[in-house]
């Protein structure tokens, strides 16, 4: 399947997307301004210092694009590493690219599967937690040949699902009301977010640049932060968020002030928006979670 006729390709410096004609604003992936390859490589030469990033997920209807991103996959002469090379002898030449800054390998691949974006620890091919990105993410691309490549749907499936497995099989999953419960040491309360972060030894996070930055590697709070909420149950999903925002906020209150800030919530129609914002609804949800039954 070939992808660079279809609209996944965006403008990004520095590896956050932009709007072309307003370069100073950060986008999210929801409202960034995406084209096809062609029209990106053409505004891309218009701007100083721009790349092209692909947009992962859902390319057309059943169809979704993943990327296998692999870091210190170079040894200190520039050379790939043998266990990199054993992997990449895998895939072809035309699937994959060097990264950005030139220590890692993007491996591209097509799936009818929904995976979600996973990060198994010691895989073999790669010296860091190997990275598979699904969905609601961009990659910054190098030298992938988007004009030529036909990747195969589904070619690497069997492949994906036994990684997954094992990963799955190595995770201890605390769920989200033990998380909650231990930073609020058994109690939620709305008032008490200076004294936790004394407590705790830092400060409540309010913007979505620090909460990014916070929970880089923590893949449900990304998939919350950027999931499209008309594909999923909200009501479970206001849920889920505010309980995993209420451990980086420090308070109910600053959970829900930040949630307003997510493309979950930016993507929204306007019914499920203005439920969001009804204090009953939110006293529900909060017992819910204080409950912990979501």
């Amino acid at each position: 399947m070939f992808l660079y006729p279809y609209k996944i390709f965006a403008l990004s410096k520095n590896k956050i997307l932009f709007n072309k004609d307003n370069p100073l604003r950060k986008r999210g992936i929801y409202d960034v301004e995406s084209m096809n390859y062609n029209t990106a490589l053409e505004s891309k030469e218009k701007i100083t210092d721009s790349c092209i990033s692909v947009l992962l997920g859902e390319v057309r209807p059943g169809v979704y694009l993943n990327v296998w991103d692999l870091d210190d996959c170079f040894n200190d002469n520039g050379e790939l590493e043998e266990e990199t090379k054993e992997l990449l002898d895998l895939f072809d030449d035309s699937e994959w690219e060097v990264s950005s800054r030139g220590k890692g390998i993007h491996i591209y691949t097509l799936t009818r599967k929904k995976y979600q974006t996973f990060m198994p620890k010691g895989f073999k091919g790669c010296k860091k937690a190997f990275e598979f990105y699904a969905d609601k993410r961009h990659i910054v691309t190098t030298t992938f040949d988007f004009m030529n490549t036909d990747l195969k749907i589904g070619k690497y499936d069997d492949l994906l699902d036994s990684i997954y497995e094992e990963y799955l099989s190595t995770q201890e999953k605390p769920s989200m009301t033990e998380m909650v419960k231990e930073v609020f040491e058994g109690q939620i309360d709305n008032d008490m977010s200076k004294a936790r972060g004394a407590i705790l030894g830092r400060e409540p996070v309010t913007d979505m640049y620090k909460l990014r930055g916070c929970g880089y590697k923590d893949e449900r709070l990304i998939e919350l932060i950027d999931a499209d909420p008309s594909s999923v149950d909200q009501s479970a999903w206001d849920c889920s968020l505010i309980a995993k925002l209420c451990y980086y906020a420090l308070s109910y209150e600053g959970a829900w002030e930040l949630a307003t800030k997510t493309n979950y919530y930016k993507a929204k129609d306007e019914k499920h928006k203005k439920k969001f914002n009804n204090p009953a609804y939110r006293e529900r949800t909060n017992n819910y979670i204080k409950k912990g039954r979501y």
